[in-house]
């Protein structure tokens, strides 16, 4: 992980950047190779808080807005 909780370079696919959990900060999806996605959500003082995309985000190679509000709502039902 780096300093701002990032992970380190590794095998992603894809990169989408957005306000996912309407906080006004920007949220990153990482796509995985053989792995689900990577969620890193922004705590507005530059540092991240990582989690893993549900199952099917697994080998994501285009990020585009429909598969993060699909990623997105499925990473909302599973913290709910």
């Amino acid at each position: 992980m780096t300093a701002a909780g990032l992970p380190d370079a590794g095998a992603y696919t894809s990169l989408a950047l957005g306000d996912v959990n309407k906080d006004g900060f920007t949220d990153l999806f990482l796509g995985r190779e053989g792995a689900p996605g990577l969620w890193a959500m922004s705590d507005g003082q530059e540092r991240f808080r990582v989690t893993e995309g549900p199952p099917r985000s697994a080998n994501t190679t285009a990020a585009g807005p429909a598969a993060i509000r699909r990623a997105a709502k499925s990473a909302r039902l599973a913290a709910s």
